[in-house]
């Protein structure tokens, strides 16, 4: 096995154990009967833990450094993020129903395409994609691909994982708004602070980019 292929393995681990073993613990603990019916929605969602893990940069998230671009929205989004999974995990314990029925296919279904969505953008990006905010030497601006129809596929992605996620856990429409609204304010965040210093760095090429193609989604939204 090869040093590049351990260190994933060691980093998919530590990812998927931070994320997703407190709440297996949480619903084990509390409702153990309803945990078999959710392994569907978990293992996916594990599975595109791995696989973002996999696809990504090592070398350039290693060689990356923060930069007062970010502002605290690298941690604002792994914590709007943590929280969408950890809120429909908390809802079960307290005692709300299991996502079943129609909210449960959906919920896969918004989950899977997420994940799709998601590691496509990262697997275009390659080498670009990191955790901080910044500009790499002779860097210029990615307009191929997804990115020729929406100007930021992985958030539109990571969005319907964490709704995604919500609704196949559980069936409170409470939970899903407040993963809904979790996710839209951090990725807000996130985003304006991407795109603040996209307009520094790159000008007029970024300004044209983002007159031409919408943000979230395929249609002539900005």
């Amino acid at each position: 096995m090869t040093g590049s292929a351990s260190a994933n393995i060691r980093r998919a681990g530590m990812v998927v154990g931070i994320r997703l073993l407190p709440m297996i613990v949480m619903i084990g603990m509390s409702r153990p009967r309803i945990l078999p019916a959710l392994w569907a929605p978990l293992v996916l969602w594990t599975c595109w833990m791995v696989s973002e893990v996999w696809i990504e940069d090592r070398g350039a998230n290693r060689d990356a450094r923060p930069s007062g671009w970010d502002q605290g929205s690298r941690l604002a989004i792994l914590g709007g993020h943590l929280a969408s999974a950890y809120l429909p995990a908390a809802a079960l314990v307290g005692g709300a129903a299991s996502g079943e029925g129609w909210e449960f296919i959906v919920g896969l279904t918004v989950l899977g395409a997420g994940a799709i969505l998601r590691l496509v953008a990262v697997a275009t990006l390659g080498r670009l994609f990191t955790g901080h905010i910044t500009v790499i030497a002779g860097q210029r601006l990615v307009c191929r691909g997804i990115f020729r129809h929406l100007r930021h596929p992985s958030y539109t992605g990571l969005f319907a994982i964490n709704v995604g996620l919500a609704m196949a856990l559980t069936s409170s429409p409470a939970v899903w708004v407040v993963v809904a609204i979790v996710s839209v304010a951090t990725i807000g965040f996130r985003v304006r602070k991407e795109e603040g210093m996209l307009l520094r760095t790159l000008g007029d090429e970024y300004r044209a980019y983002r007159a031409a193609t919408p943000g979230f989604l395929p249609i002539p939204f900005r």
